[in-house]
């Protein structure tokens, strides 16, 4: 299943689960739930964005109700309080959906609290816990210029992390300003695991840096600035996308959490690259 960037835009095929058969008929005799949501927290963006639909419980021209309907959330322990506005937008089909949008990024290892009300009487709760940032260990660099790698530990997590990537940040003699060049690792597990262990093979990210930077792989004068590892990892509901986890609603509520780390590569192994050491 796609995972998809929450911008206003981009979040449509979101926040219907794209790729998931998560949609709800409409229409019941005797419904008791009177909505529907459909989103997920994104540490990745400064604005969120959830998907919102009214239940209807006859086959008459009753129109879905969204009127005087509230979405609020809030960060349980801190107790910060966001208010959500309303919104609209189109799904792929061309149709008019209603959105609700807040200004704020997640913050890891945060609990958070979504509820729709309607005269202060809940409609649908939701909770999601963003998954804390996993704790780093990091082996010292090991290898020559054709086998020069780095074992890195993530602890302390569950889940499977995503769109893994090691970047290099470097000044290039010909460029006034540096350059940031990122390097895709993975897919590194399917399954959800507790510890992460993989090496950063800077043998063969070098070349990747070099093409990037339209040099030869021997060329000197490239200057090593940082290195960074980037990643993210979905909470535990998204284990199970096809379950609702609302109370008192229908949909799919889920939060993602994105996470850097960086570190300093000791002067042998820079020198080992043909970089010069500017970290």
């Amino acid at each position: 299943m796609k995972r998809l960037f929450p911008t206003i835009a981009l979040s449509l095929t979101v926040l219907v689960l794209a790729g998931c058969d998560n949609m709800v008929e409409p229409i019941s005799a005797d419904r008791e739930d009177t909505v529907a949501l459909y989103g997920f927290l994104d540490m990745r963006a400064a604005t969120q964005v959830i998907r919102l639909e009214a239940l209807r419980s006859t086959i008459l021209n009753q129109e879905d109700d969204l009127e005087n309907v509230r979405v609020r959330s809030i960060a349980v322990g801190s107790g910060t309080f966001v208010e959500w506005r309303d919104s609209t937008g189109t799904d792929d089909a061309g149709k008019p959906v209603s959105l609700y949008v807040a200004d704020f990024a997640p913050a890891a290892g945060t609990r958070y609290r979504l509820t729709a009300t309607r005269d202060d009487v809940v409609l649908a709760e939701a909770i999601t816990d963003v998954p804390a940032a996993p704790g780093l260990w990091i082996d010292l660099a090991r290898g020559d210029e054709n086998s020069l790698a780095q074992t890195v530990i993530l602890r302390d997590m569950y889940g499977v992390p995503e769109r893994v990537t090691v970047s290099f940040t470097v000044i290039d003699p010909d460029q006034p300003e540096p350059l940031t060049i990122a390097v895709p690792y993975g897919p590194l597990v399917q399954q959800p695991v507790t510890e992460l262990i993989f090496d950063v093979t800077y043998y063969a990210d070098r070349f990747v840096v070099m093409n990037a930077l339209g040099r030869d792989f021997d060329e000197p004068g490239v200057q090593l600035v940082r290195v960074e590892l980037t990643f993210d990892l979905p909470s535990p509901e998204w284990g199970d996308v096809d379950s609702s986890n609302l109370l008192g609603g229908l949909g799919f509520f889920a939060s993602v959490g994105r996470y850097s780390y960086s570190w300093i590569l000791d002067e042998q192994s820079v020198e080992t690259l043909g970089w010069i050491n500017a970290q």
